[in-house]
């Protein structure tokens, strides 16, 4: 074993289908198919062939196997050349014995590296939004447990003023939705690929058929694989659009940690219990304890992930010398091992989230011994009636004190105002200082 994804969490990531994408067979069949592709749309664009033959070769297919797989792997052996292996097999194949000059023509390997592996990434892209959708749809359901549930907020780990349990879950999750839309967006509009030659100038094809608009070739081409054509690059693409991913995956794992840790604060204050299966165990010594693994293992795994994404990027927008070295082929072939990660977590985050169910005695208990958290009100609507100086009067009354709901309509009854003015001011408790809630407009 060399990571635990093949291992320890090997059946879990299965269910995904994960697994079959960015495997060297993957991307092998890729770029075979992205030769063929390109092979059939130069001979049929150039008239190279025509009539039958030309319909013999549109309707050609490879029928890539595990077997014409190894068959290029054991000439990579000699080549010691990944995508020359791709063309020798192709050029061997009978059926394209006429236009066997034109397989891999005035293209550089990373042209068709770039358009294989994209596809990759792309059927990645998806596996990953589809799960990190389902978390959030898990995100929802917790936000609908815990409708119109008066708790006690804390700023500085301190009581403060009530709040809704709902609105604060809310918070975070509208952080994760704007990040997983970007996310989105990004999959279905921005991926770009590099294909342009050597050097991304059409040199070799210029040379052989000057009067080719091989600007517009290239784009249709890309256009087939629902990809855009990077205009100006060096040999390699300038991995903007892959940089952008990875960025946009750090900042919605930021934001499920940032749910995550008020999720455990929760969990300790008792405001939320565990469901739990009896028949599992949650110490090995201390029976009575249900602990939060997942919520544990998908914080654990996004110090890994965020960890694996700044190297990645970093590597890939500055750290390439001269046109292009083979340290991106590297990072690449270890792409699959980040979104396995990512996978996981949004496993683990729903896993943990669906056991979560909101603890409405300890809340209202906190409620009604904290009623200092209704002073902001009652001092600031003392304001609006001329007191002189109501906050430094409330702060010295309640400030490090345990004050009781008595203690505070005392207070009320010191000031020299309406009685109505202080008859409202006693109807206020923790449960209906509740500010403007009601007008907000949660995605419900």
């Amino acid at each position: 074993m060399l990571c635990p994804l093949d291992d320890r969490y090997k059946n879990v990531l299965a269910e995904t289908g994960i697994f079959k994408c960015m495997t060297e067979y993957e991307y092998t069949q890729n770029r075979v198919y992205v030769e063929m592709s390109y092979l059939k749309k130069l001979v049929t664009d150039l008239n190279i062939l025509k009539g039958k033959e030309l319909e013999e070769l549109i309707t050609f297919d490879i029928n890539f196997d595990i077997n014409k797989f190894e068959e290029i792997k054991h000439i990579e052996k000699t080549t010691n050349h990944d995508v020359k292996a791709i063309e020798i097999y192709l050029r061997n194949i009978p059926e394209l014995s006429k236009v066997k000059n034109y397989i891999h023509f005035g293209l550089t390997s990373q042209d068709v590296n770039s358009m294989g592996f994209m596809i990759d990434f792309r059927e990645c892209m998806h596996i990953v939004l589809n799960y990190l959708e389902k978390f959030e749809m898990e995100v929802e359901t917790l936000i609908g447990k815990t409708t119109g549930i008066v708790m006690c907020a804390k700023t500085h780990a301190q009581f403060a003023v009530p709040t809704f349990l709902d609105k604060e879950i809310y918070c975070k999750y509208i952080k994760i939705h704007k990040y997983v839309k970007k996310f989105k967006h990004i999959l279905n509009n921005e991926l770009t690929v590099k294909i342009g030659g050597a050097v991304g100038l059409l040199n070799a094809h210029k040379i052989a058929y000057p009067s080719v608009d091989w600007i517009t070739f290239m784009d249709e081409f890309a256009n087939e694989f629902n990809f855009k054509r990077s205009k100006f690059t060096t040999q390699i693409d300038d991995y903007t659009a892959i940089c952008d991913v990875f960025d946009c995956v750090k900042n919605i794992l930021f934001q499920i940690e940032d749910l995550n840790q008020y999720c455990y604060c929760l969990i300790n204050d008792n405001y939320f219990t565990q469901q739990h299966n009896d028949k599992q165990v949650g110490s090995s010594t201390m029976p009575q304890k249900i602990n939060p693994i997942e919520l544990e293992n998908a914080k654990g795994n996004i110090s890994i992930s965020t960890g694996i994404i700044e190297g990645i990027t970093k590597h890939l927008r500055y750290k390439i010398s001269y046109q292009r070295d083979i340290s991106d082929s590297t990072i690449f072939r270890n792409v699959g091992m980040l979104f396995g990660y990512v996978l996981l977590i949004s496993i683990n985050m729903k896993k943990g989230l669906s056991k979560l169910n909101p603890n409405i005695q300890q809340i209202t208990a906190d409620l009604d011994d904290h009623p200092e958290i209704i002073m902001e009100g009652i001092q600031t609507y003392l304001k609006t009636l001329d007191v002189e100086d109501p906050y430094n009067k409330a702060k010295e009354m309640s400030r490090g004190k345990n004050i009781t709901l008595l203690d505070i309509h005392n207070f009320i009854d010191s000031f020299d105002i309406q009685q109505n003015d202080k008859d409202f001011l006693k109807t206020m408790r923790p449960c209906n200082y509740v500010g403007i809630v009601q007008d907000l407009q949660f995605f419900y």
